[in-house]
């Protein structure tokens, strides 16, 4: 027997004013209100799902941005790798490198700076650089160009540079794989 079909067989007496009271019918009200509570529940349900799935969006979202991040972390670590050396003196070759217009720079010039710099920075990131890691890489080993605009200087150094040639996205070895000692 059903909860339903035993509080049809029972009537109780209502003992504020005599009436009977069936309670196949207040039965039927407790479903009724139930029934509303477990829709809401199911709407609230719905909502925290929507919720749940625009976070996983985030999420992949935030994950992509990470990955680039680190991506160019790794690329840019390869700079931070160029050794740290107070006077340049000690790593530069014996002769002066050639510079603008095939001319010798002046050992302690500024361009001679540029030039030795970024041979050893290019050669340690095993790729182009360009001239904002070119001047990162010169102010990592303790030096600072005297330009007022030292993009503009290191673009001229460079570019007049026989060593060095323009690949689009910085400056590589003219040959590749050939870097002066």
């Amino acid at each position: 027997m059903t909860a339903r079909t035993a509080a049809r067989k029972m009537k109780v007496e209502n003992s504020a004013d005599g009436t009977n009271f069936d309670l196949a019918q207040q039965v039927d009200i407790d479903i009724a209100t139930h029934q509303e509570k477990i829709a809401g529940y199911e709407d609230q349900i719905a909502d925290h799902e929507r919720q749940i799935a625009d976070f996983r969006e985030r999420i992949r979202a935030t994950q992509l941005v990470i990955t680039g991040l680190q991506r160019i972390r790794r690329q840019l670590g390869n700079i931070s790798t160029i050794p740290q050396t107070r006077s340049i003196s000690k790593t530069v070759p014996a002769r002066p490198a050639k510079g603008f217009g095939g001319r010798r720079h002046r050992p302690g010039s500024d361009a001679y700076l540029v030039l030795t710099v970024a041979r050893d920075a290019i050669r340690a990131a095993g790729r182009p650089l360009d001239r904002n890691q070119i001047i990162a890489a010169i102010e990592a080993s303790g030096h600072k160009l005297k330009s007022k605009n030292p993009e503009q200087y290191v673009n001229k150094v460079m570019w007049g540079s026989e060593e060095f040639r323009n690949v689009g996205d910085g400056y590589d070895f003219s040959v590749s794989g050939n870097s002066k000692e």
